[in-house]
Parts: C-alpha cells; structure tokens; sequence
C-alpha cells in the first residue's frame, strides 16, 4: 500500500544512492527523462504504518520533493524497485485519484507492456 504524503521531516530517511540511481534510469528509460530530479530514501515506518511499502513526500504545489521506501525492502532489491516504479506513478501523476483509478492503472500497464516489471517478477 502506498499514500502521497505533504512533506514530512527528513529526520530517519537514509539516502540510497543505488535507488536514485535506478530513479534516475527508469525515468530517462520510461519517461524520455521527464520526471523530476528527485531523490529516494529507506525509512523505518512507524509501528502505525508497516504496512505501507513506500510513498511520495510532495510539498503544497508542485512536483515531487522525494521517494520514500519502506527500509524493510532495503534487502529485497527487486521488490523496492517495483514500489519505486509505482511511486514513480505518483510522480508523473500527482493528482490522480488516491485509490489508484483509471489514470494510474493506465500507466501500470503501460510500464508493464513497456517491460518495466519483466527483470523484477
């Protein structure tokens, strides 16, 4: 499961650069490089939120300020980068519907058709 958050405090995040990296690949590979220069992060969920794989801290108005992903996935390369592509969703599309609607299932089956997913699962 994940949310689009405001911004929250940077305290706790660990900067991965390998993730950032990939970001940075998937966008120019997916996205003709169109995304924003953003950076991503593990963080140690609150007992409250375990459940959540990651998320996009976003500020009032305008992009992405970074990803986060949950540093339970620090471990499982394969499975943070498929929630670091679904977060790269809300990037693209930050005011989609937050149940995941038409527009985001779109673009998932775009980047699937497009072989996003085939090294992954």
């Amino acid at each position: 499961m994940t949310r689009t958050y405001k911004q929250l405090p940077v305290r706790d995040l660990v900067y991965s650069r390998e993730l950032t990296f990939q970001y940075h690949e998937y966008n120019r590979k997916y996205y003709r490089g169109r995304l924003p220069n953003i950076e991503v992060y593990f963080r140690s969920m609150p007992k409250s939120k375990q459940d959540v794989l990651g998320y996009t801290a976003t500020p009032e108005i305008g992009d992405a300020e970074y990803i986060v992903i949950n540093k339970k996935l620090e471990l499982w390369r394969e499975i943070a980068e498929i929630v670091l592509l679904h977060e790269m969703i809300h990037v693209r599309f930050p005011h989609a519907e937050p149940d995941h609607g038409k527009i985001f299932e779109k673009e998932r089956r775009r980047l699937i058709v497009a072989g996003a997913f085939d090294d992954l699962i």
